[in-house]
């Protein structure tokens, strides 16, 4: 598979696509608790509640908003490639959903920081 990236993506901080057989996907890059940013799509049915937990996938660390924006770009023009349309109308419905996502991905890198201090003992 060969990645495209396409400025007709809409450059704001989500993306809905939709295709005819009421599948839903909504792309989202949000910022991480220190510089970089994580990529999450969520997928669903669009005739799904908003207590429906759509299905998640995170992609990231990014080290900057344009490498995310780029990747998104990637993913949203792969999927227009099997059938997928972008949709300007409908609202995005899962943003806390993503929040969520990021909000985990924070607590996770917190838990498990590594210790980079540097000891000349671990020289010797």
């Amino acid at each position: 598979m060969r990645l495209r990236y396409s400025s007709d993506i809409p450059d704001g901080e989500g993306v809905l696509l939709a295709n005819d057989r009421g599948w839903r996907v909504e792309i989202y890059v949000l910022a991480n608790n220190d510089p970089t940013w994580t990529l999450v799509a969520l997928s669903g049915a669009s005739e799904a509640g908003p207590q429906t937990c759509p299905r998640q996938k995170l992609q990231g660390p990014y080290e900057s908003r344009d490498q995310a924006m780029a990747a998104r770009s990637a993913i949203a023009l792969a999927l227009i490639d099997q059938g997928f349309t972008l949709n300007a109308v409908d609202f995005l419905r899962w943003r806390i959903d993503a929040q969520r996502c990021v909000r985990d991905v924070r607590v996770a890198r917190e838990q498990h920081a590594p210790d980079c201090r540097f000891d000349p003992k671990d020289v010797l």
